[in-house]
């Protein structure tokens, strides 16, 4: 267990090098409107000079703590601040997964994860946006569950991924289903052997997942349930969001 919280420390303390070093050379810019105007509405730019929560993409369970810091410390760009936190996040499980799944902590296998870290991870910091970190939290989280899964991790490592799954979707729902959807194979993998042998405390991740999950929702319909304009303006941007997805028509068309 000791070793095992060394090696954490040890992680933790080297991503958060890589990161303050990636700071000092990089400066980043959102890379959408949506992630401006979020910002903006957070720090009461678009609200009548007060933080406001209803960012519309992202859940109240994400907005309200992000705006309530703002109301204490105005002056600190907290919207930036909780992506970046999300991406390290991330960082660090996916250094520690990959150094658990190569059994060691040679140089070699340090350097390698790094190389990917810088690969993966840094590019989308320089543009970042919230779409981007959801999905890259999720996809850690589920690594991280699936990681639990095939070395016997302990059940903390089992909740801890199904709480940071359950965020990455209030911070956009779509950006968690797509990592779910990217990660089915080797989830399939993970579990069918696992409950071969009936380790099933791995399934307690689904329940907790669910749970955070939902509280999104439950929080939505108690805040705008009561409310006509809400209502309308949320299915307004359901209708726009599916329109996204669909082909651009000619001018001939």
């Amino acid at each position: 267990m000791k070793d095992s919280r060394v090696s954490v420390v040890r992680i933790v303390g080297i991503c958060a090098v890589a990161y303050a070093i990636f700071f000092l050379l990089v400066t980043t810019i959102f890379e959408t409107n949506d992630d401006v105007s979020m910002m903006l509405m957070s720090i009461g730019f678009t609200a009548g000079g007060e933080p406001s929560p209803h960012w519309g993409y992202t859940s109240l369970l994400i907005s309200e703590p992000v705006t309530a810091l703002y109301r204490v410390w105005p002056t600190l760009p907290w919207y930036a601040l909780y992506l970046y936190t999300a991406h390290f996040v991330a960082s660090c499980i996916f250094v520690f997964v990959a150094l658990r799944l190569l059994n060691a902590f040679p140089r070699s296998s340090l350097f390698v994860c790094l190389a990917a870290l810088v690969s993966i991870q840094m590019p989308l910091l320089t543009q970042l946006q919230f779409t981007s970190a959801a999905f890259v939290l999720a996809t850690a989280a589920i690594a991280l569950w699936v990681h639990a899964t095939l070395r016997g991790g302990s059940l903390v490592q089992i909740a801890t991924a199904a709480v940071l799954f359950g965020l990455a979707y209030n911070i956009r729902s779509q950006s968690a289903e797509g990592a779910l959807v990217f990660m089915l194979p080797i989830i399939v993998l993970a579990v069918v052997p696992a409950l071969s042998k009936r380790q099933l405390g791995v399934l307690l991740a689904i329940p907790i997942a669910i749970g955070v999950c939902a509280l999104g929702p439950v929080l939505a319909e108690r805040e705008y349930g009561n409310e006509a304009a809400w209502q309308s303006y949320i299915a307004y941007n359901d209708v726009r969001g599916h329109l996204h997805h669909t082909p651009k028509l000619d001018d001939d068309e």
